[in-house]
């Protein structure tokens, strides 16, 4: 573009079908600029410098098929919502700094064939809501992508849909495959799980008791079996025309932080049905809470200064249409530990029991800032309203 022409107030420029290889050769301050529009400019082979484009809104570089240069400068955008490179094939990779782009709502990326990966730094940006990346060469999805709370839309490795239900499915695709439809029960890729289909009297009693809906003042047992237990929490409540049910799962054996736990989630239920505000919050540092308004749970595990996690509470609220709800089982969970690229599952037709050593298992491989995943899978087309997930923490033995 000529240098003559004066730009100094220019809100929108637009170049779609051009011929020019750049925009400009000497950058000039845009202060009004909100719009830049180079699409199907088929010989751009590189973006201008954008540090003097301070207030851009929109960056729209569609099928420019030539271009291989993203200046750096990208990241200095504080105010760019909308960056859109479809069918930018020459492009084989975003600059590291296209991450810091806090305020970007979408990234557009689709057919962009030579671009392999994104960065974990994606996390960054927390206003992204709707990422295209089909028809790209990324094979593996950050799981920085998955615990942006902010997105809403994506599209990515085949996937195509909400997040509320395109991350479950990929979090699944991580997972190992099941053999079979049910009793695939696997640790952190050590060793199957022994399953004991036994029943036992206090898992009865309990599943009694939380059906019951008890008081505070009703205390559960303070010592029983280490144990994975699945209480069903059988009573419905009806609010807009669909009705509630919710699930505790319990790993570990008892002691008194996942007692309080299950007395306060009981009696939550018992006060105001399934009032989300109602469930245990924080308790530092007897436990730390995750939650999510679905069935995926992601988290760091963090580091509790002189304890060591003991036992892990999973509480789950879901839905149907129809008044009479089936039980909850079958239903599965999978942990995915993805700094050590470990896995697990196991699926419930009722309650199982497992020895010491197994559940042990389980919580030794979750390490303080590991990134890890948590999903709850129902076999019945149950709708999952909320998943939370507790860490329970006791102080670590003293040596003598």
């Amino acid at each position: 573009m000529p240098m003559s022409i004066c730009l100094e107030k220019i809100v929108a420029i637009d170049l779609k079908w051009s011929s020019l290889a750049k925009l400009w050769d000497k950058s000039q301050l845009l202060e009004w600029l909100k719009i830049l529009n180079m699409s199907h400019s088929h010989y751009l082979i590189e973006t201008p410098n954008f540090s003097r484009l301070p207030y851009l809104e929109k960056l729209i570089l569609k099928d420019c098929s030539r271009l291989s240069v993203i200046h750096p400068s990208i990241g200095d955008l504080k105010y760019i919502i909308l960056l859109n490179l479809k069918d930018c094939k020459s492009l084989n990779h975003l600059p590291r700094s296209v991450y810091k782009l806090k305020s970007l709502k979408t990234l557009n990326l689709f057919g962009c064939s030579k671009i392999g990966k994104l960065e974990e730094d994606i996390q960054q940006m927390e206003s992204l809501t709707t990422l295209v990346a089909n028809q790209t060469a990324i094979t593996q999805v950050p799981f920085a992508l998955v615990r942006l709370k902010s997105i809403k839309h994506v599209s990515i490795c085949g996937y195509e849909g909400s997040s509320c239900d395109v991350f479950p499915s990929l979090v699944l695709s991580w997972m190992t495959p099941r053999n079979h439809s049910r009793s695939l029960f696997r640790t952190f890729g050590i060793m199957p799980f022994l399953i004991k289909g036994l029943s036992h009297t206090w898992l009865a009693k309990s599943q009694k008791i939380l059906e019951s809906r008890p008081s505070t003042s009703q205390a559960l047992p303070k010592k029983a079996p280490a144990l994975i237990g699945f209480h069903d929490e059988q009573v419905t409540a009806k609010r807009s025309e669909r009705f509630m049910s919710s699930l505790t799962i319990q790993v570990g054996g008892f002691n008194e932080a996942i007692n309080t736990i299950l007395k306060s989630i009981s009696q939550g239920c018992n006060d105001g049905g399934f009032e989300y505000s109602l469930l245990p919050r924080n308790n530092y540092p007897h436990w730390l809470v995750f939650e999510n308004e679905e069935s995926l749970v992601s988290f760091k595990v963090p580091c509790v200064d002189g304890r060591c996690l003991k036992g892990m509470v999973l509480y789950v609220i879901y839905s149907s249409d129809q008044e009479n709800m089936a039980s909850a089982y079958p239903v599965s969970v999978m942990i995915h530990n993805f700094t050590k690229y470990a896995k697990a599952s196991y699926e419930q037709d009722a309650a199982t029991i497992y020895a010491d050593d197994e559940w042990k298992k389980i919580l030794s491989n979750l390490e303080p800032e590991n990134e890890v995943g948590v999903i709850v899978n129902f076999a019945h087309k149950y709708t999952v309203k909320k998943t939370a997930i507790y860490l329970v923490y006791v102080e670590e033995p003293t040596l003598s």
